[in-house]
């Protein structure tokens, strides 16, 4: 969503979803290997300025545990899961010329 304060100012906020349902991260579809459902959501906030912007974000805001890769071996009884970020929060200045 858009919106303009005066001349000079604009701004945005926006709100993302994403979902991921569940996979098989390894080939032989062993159920140890399987990352279950998850969703992201995520928000942003901006002011813009002629020369320079700054914004808020947020991303997994429902602080999610969830899976992005799978590794090992279901033969030889072994393996190990790698985990996306967690809740994160950021500001970002941009700087124009």
């Amino acid at each position: 969503y858009g919106f303009v304060f005066g001349e000079r100012t604009a701004g945005s906020f926006a709100v993302d979803y994403r979902w991921q349902d569940e996979v098989f991260k390894e080939v032989t579809n062993h159920p140890v290997f399987v990352a279950t459902s998850y969703g992201l959501l995520g928000a942003r906030l901006a002011l813009d300025w002629p020369r320079f912007g700054l914004a808020i974000w947020g991303r997994n805001l429902t602080d999610e545990v969830y899976v992005i890769d799978a590794f090992g071996s279901s033969a030889l009884g072994f393996g190990g899961m790698g985990y996306g970020l967690p809740r994160s929060y950021g500001v970002s200045l941009t700087l124009g010329w």
